[in-house]
C-alpha cells in the first residue's frame, strides 16, 4: 500500500508511507528495499537526525531491530539505488505488517527530496530478500503507482533556431520554458515576445510542461545573428543560437545527438518522449535512441524501432535506429551500431551477472562474444 503523492515538483519536499504485509518471515540478514532506477538523484536517506531533511522510519516491533543498508548495488541493475533495511535482531513472522515513511514528519523533519529531474511515470520498486539462502522477492514495476515529477517554476526561456545555415522564407524557433534543473517548467510567465533586434516577429502564450514553436518570416542575412525572447516585465530574457549563411559552400549545419539514453536503458521517460524533447525542447535536427543491449527485451526493442521510424520527418528530423553493444571485456568497450533502416535486429553481447531475479533483460540474451562477430551476425 502507499500513501503520498502522485505528482511532484524537481526537488520537492514530500513524505509518503509504504505499508507491506510479508507472505514469510524475514531472518536477520534480510532485507526490505524501496529500489529507485540508477539514474534518479532522488536523495540518499538517513537515520540519524530526526528534524533533518530525508530522515525515514521503519516499524519496529517489540525484539526487533533494523539498520539502514546500502543506498547502491549495482547488481540490481539498473534498479541500483534505493533504500534499504537490513534486519540486524530478531525475525520478522508471516503475515507481519511492515511500514516505511519516508520524510517522517512526527519529529520535526520537513521532508524527503525528490529526484532534480522530471519522469512522467517515477516508480519505486519494492522487494524482499527474506535472508538465508533464499532469492529475492520482486515486485512488478507496477506494483507502486507510479508519480509524476513536472518541472520547477520558470528561470529562463531557451530558444532555438531550427537548421541555422538553410535558406528559407520560414524560420521555425522551439521555445523551452527552463527551471532551475534544466527540465521544462512547470511554472511558466505566459506571454512572451520574440524580437529580431529590436522588431517583434511574434509572441507566444507558453503553457506549464510543455515547449513551444514559433514560424517566423525571419531570413538569413550576409551575417550571423541571433534572436531575442523576453516576457513584457523582463522577468525571463534569452538570446538564441545564431543562425546566418553556412561557413562551408554548399553545405549546411545540422545539430543533433546520436547516443541518447531512454528510462529502457540509462535514461528517463519512454523512446517517443525522448524523441519529442529533442526535436521541440533541445531543438535537435537529428537523434537516435541507443540504450545499451544487456538491459533490453523483444517488446524494448520493438518499442525503440516503432519510435525511431514514427519521429522520423524528412527534411524535418532524423532519426537512427541504434543499439549500444555493450562489450564487457577489455578489448571490447562499449560500441554504438547504428542501422541504415527501421528495422534492424537486436544484436547482444553477454548479460552481467546479476542477483537472481534483477535481470533487466528476463534473460533474453543471444551473446555474441566480440564486436566483429556482432556485426557478422547482422548480414
Amino acid at each position: 500500500k502507499y500513501d503520498g503523492p502522485r505528482e511532484l515538483k524537481a526537488n520537492e519536499l514530500f513524505t509518503a508511507v509504504f505499508t507491506f504485509t510479508l507472505g514469510q518471515p524475514i531472518q536477520p540478514g534480510g532485507r526490505i528495499l524501496l529500489a529507485t532506477r540508477h539514474v534518479s538523484d532522488m536523495s540518499d536517506p538517513q537515520v540519524d537526525d530526526p528534524a533533518c531533511e530525508n530522515y525515514v522510519t521503519i516499524t519496529r516491533p517489540e525484539g526487533i531491530c533494523w539498520k539502514l543498508g546500502r543506498i547502491e548495488d549495482g547488481k540490481r541493475h539498473p534498479w541500483n539505488r534505493g533504500i534499504e533495511f537490513e534486519l540486524a535482531e530478531g525475525t520478522v513472522k508471516a503475515g507481519e505488517t511492515i511500514t516505511i515513511i519516508l520524510g517522517d514528519k512526527s519529529k520535526g523533519c520537513p521532508g524527503y527530496r525528490s529526484q532534480s529531474f522530471v519522469e512522467t511515470s517515477f516508480h519505486f520498486r519494492a522487494a524482499v530478500f527474506p535472508g538465508g539462502k533464499t532469492d529475492w522477492e520482486i515486485m512488478p514495476e507496477d506494483y507502486l503507482p507510479a508519480i509524476r515529477i513536472t518541472g520547477n517554476r520558470c528561470v529562463a526561456v531557451k530558444a532555438s533556431v531550427l537548421r541555422p545555415t538553410e535558406q528559407k522564407s520560414k524560420r521555425t524557433i522551439c521555445l523551452k520554458p527552463e527551471d532551475t534543473y534544466g527540465n521544462v517548467a512547470g511554472d511558466v510567465p505566459g506571454e512572451v515576445i520574440v524580437l529580431d533586434g529590436n522588431k517583434p516577429v511574434g509572441n507566444v502564450v507558453l503553457e506549464p510542461s510543455r515547449t513551444a514553436k514559433l514560424d517566423t518570416g525571419i531570413t538569413n542575412g550576409p551575417a550571423w545573428r541571433t534572436i531575442t525572447v523576453t516576457s513584457r516585465d523582463g522577468a525571463v530574457w534569452a538570446k538564441s543560437n545564431p543562425f546566418g549563411p553556412s561557413p562551408v559552400s554548399g553545405h549546411n549545419l545540422y545539430w543533433g545527438e546520436i547516443h541518447c539514453q531512454s528510462g529502457l536503458c540509462d535514461g528517463t521517460n519512454s523512446p517517443k518522449e525522448l524523441y519529442e524533447y529533442a526535436r521541440n525542447a533541445a531543438g535537435l535536427d537529428f537523434a537516435s535512441v541507443t540504450s545499451h543491449d544487456f538491459e533490453l527485451t523483444a517488446a524494448d526493442w520493438e518499442e525503440i524501432r516503432k519510435a525511431t521510424r514514427e519521429a522520423h520527418k524528412p527534411g524535418e528530423f532524423v532519426t537512427f535506429l541504434g543499439v549500444e553493444w555493450s562489450g564487457g571485456v577489455p578489448v571490447g568497450g562499449d560500441n554504438n551500431i547504428y542501422f541504415l533502416d527501421d528495422d534492424g535486429p537486436l544484436v547482444y553481447y553477454a548479460p552481467r551477472k546479476p542477483y537472481p531475479g534483477w535481470d533487466p533483460a528476463g534473460g533474453e540474451v543471444n551473446v555474441s562474444q566480440n564486436l566483429t562477430q556482432a556485426i557478422a551476425s547482422l548480414k
